[in-house]
């Protein structure tokens, strides 16, 4: 008897938890059936992605780009098809695939959440496959994504070139401070110098709040690098709600370290400056820290988020002369806008304890402790955290009025003004963790 009822309890929890899988309409048995039957046209290639079923992630939609572009979300047993033109493209659905499609063939990528993987299929075992498999509303007609290409180049609210497109939720009103309208000039930085810029502030998971003042946090950013730091504005890679594929294409994946930023870089002559603005969510499991993504969700952040551990990894590979990484985030699970995780409490990340932080960048400077939350300055129009290391290198953090300031003086301007006012807004403590020689000069102004 209590073997039968341990039985029954298995097949009630396994119910509870498949009833929690999400859905995506479907095309009509009708177009189902056509779409299995296809052929390719002879100047372009067929492309089918599907994604198969496992017991883990099954409530997270696959949301598929190809060439950074979304051509449609996965869920369990579904597929969708698309029209490539010849020549090279990227797939990605969490992992990237490269392809060099061919006019007049068919090709075949599976896409898997455990372990997370995209890879190709050969033909005979992908139609077999394919016959228990749904096809997505969004695909009825094969995707063509040189049209779909051309479609959103056309809008007339297109995003900046690095800029990938949210669904919108209400944003609070932009306020200009103080560092927004006085910045100061910088000595020239280095002709190979590259920044990364990225603000996350739209996120499209349901239930994650957004980060109000990131993109404001950003865009100041990117002004300071500018006039502050004399970064040329080519040699910054400025991305607003970077989405996962976005993240991957700039600083690599676990498997391949070389993206953007590393092939960006002149091996020793060059400096670089990374700045991060968004959610951190922990593991539930492993307690591992990740950035997310805007299309992430971090109830399933170790299979749609950025690990914090590829990040130091693939950096530390990075041959530059001098690294530099400000990161206004925290990793508890919590936000100022409320809970990121649901139904959870006390989740801690190891971004003081990760091993490669130390080795990977000269300096470093988190907003937060590792199980503290990173708060707003809403008079200010900013981050906390932001507001105050800006305002530092508009001057405050200039101890010996020399116009350069060092590792040292902004760590001790910061340690100064950011947990006290954090007690004085919201009551809560957060304390920035710097890491770097006290000597080492983040800026140098002109006087």
């Amino acid at each position: 008897m209590k073997k039968l009822m341990n039985i029954a309890t298995l097949l009630l929890m396994f119910g509870s938890l498949m009833s929690g899988c999400v859905s995506v309409p479907l095309a009509s048995l009708e177009m189902d059936m056509k779409a299995k039957t296809m052929q390719s046209p002879a100047d372009k290639a067929l492309l089918y992605v599907y994604r198969d079923a496992v017991f883990v992630g099954s409530a997270v939609l696959f949301e598929i780009t190809i060439d950074e572009y979304p051509v449609g979300k996965l869920a369990e047993n579904t597929y969708l098809t698309v029209l490539l033109e010849p020549g090279k493209h990227r797939i990605n659905s969490g992992e990237m695939l490269p392809i060099n499609a061919e006019p007049g063939k068919t090709y075949y990528v599976k896409t898997s959440a455990m372990p997370p993987d995209t890879f190709f299929v050969d033909a005979e075992k992908a139609r077999k496959a394919l016959a228990n498999y749904k096809l997505i509303y969004e695909s009825e007609e094969p995707i063509n994504l040189a049209s779909l290409i051309s479609s959103q180049h056309k809008r007339s609210d297109a995003a900046k070139p690095d800029n990938i497109a949210t669904p919108d939720k209400p944003q609070k009103p932009v306020v200009h401070s103080d560092i927004d309208t006085s910045i100061p000039s910088g000595k020239p930085a280095g002709k190979y110098d590259v920044a990364v810029v990225i603000g996350n502030t739209n996120y499209s998971s349901t239930g994650t709040p957004n980060v109000d003042f990131a993109i404001h946090d950003a865009q100041a950013m990117k002004e300071y690098l500018i006039k502050a730091f004399g970064y040329n504005p080519s040699n910054i890679i400025y991305i607003e709600n970077a989405t996962l594929a976005k993240m991957y294409e700039v600083f690599g994946t676990e498997n391949d370290f070389q993206g953007k930023l590393y092939k960006w870089v002149k091996p020793g002559k060059s400096q670089i400056f990374i700045y991060y603005v968004g959610h951190g969510a922990p593991d539930q499991q492993s307690g591992e820290g990740y950035f997310v993504p805007v299309d992430a969700n971090p109830q399933y952040i170790s299979t749609s988020g950025y690990k914090l551990s590829t990040f130091y990894e693939n950096l530390s590979k990075i041959p530059a002369a001098k690294k530099t990484v400000v990161i206004d985030a925290c990793f508890s699970g919590s936000s100022a806008n409320g809970q990121l995780l649901k139904g959870v409490s006390g989740l801690t990340a190891r971004l003081k304890s990760e091993p490669k932080a130390a080795v990977a960048a000269d300096l470093l400077l988190t907003s937060a402790g590792m199980n503290q939350v990173a708060g707003w300055y809403p008079e200010k129009g900013h981050s906390l955290f932001t507001y105050f290391f800006l305002k530092g290198i508009q001057g405050d953090a200039d101890t010996n009025k020399d116009g350069r300031i060092t590792m040292g003086e902004m760590k001790a301007w910061l340690n100064d003004q950011v947990p006290y006012m954090a007690r004085r807004l919201t009551g809560n403590e957060q304390q920035p963790v710097m890491m770097g020689k006290d000597g080492d000069e983040l800026v140098s102004l002109q006087r």
